[in-house]
């Protein structure tokens, strides 16, 4: 923002980290690892690492992602974060609360 401009207010708008494969995606690697298996070649080549239980679940690196977000924002917007105490009722966040 401009040197003459004050940051009042500051809304971060960030999306979840990276995520495992989504149902039907699943279901296309476990697809492969069946023609794998027919392939002399490549038996026992292919094992689908992705669980259906787990789709759509963040891996290691997605659930560091947002925390990413808030170190770049506190670098960007420093002079804004100077002195800024955490306080619930004042610093607001929000997310689905899913894994």
């Amino acid at each position: 923002y401009p040197d003459k401009c004050e940051l009042k207010q500051l809304h971060l708008v960030s999306r979840h980290g990276s995520r495992l494969p989504d149902p039907e995606n699943i279901i296309a690697f476990d697809e492969l690892e069946k023609i794998f298996a027919n392939v002399s070649v490549a038996k026992g080549w292919y094992k689908n690492p992705f669980l259906m239980r787990k789709s759509h679940h963040l891996v290691k690196r997605g659930e560091l992602e947002p925390y990413f977000d808030g170190l770049q924002s506190r670098k960007r917007y420093a002079k804004f974060w100077n002195g800024v105490e955490y306080d619930p009722e004042v610093i607001k966040f929000q997310s689905t609360q899913t894994s």
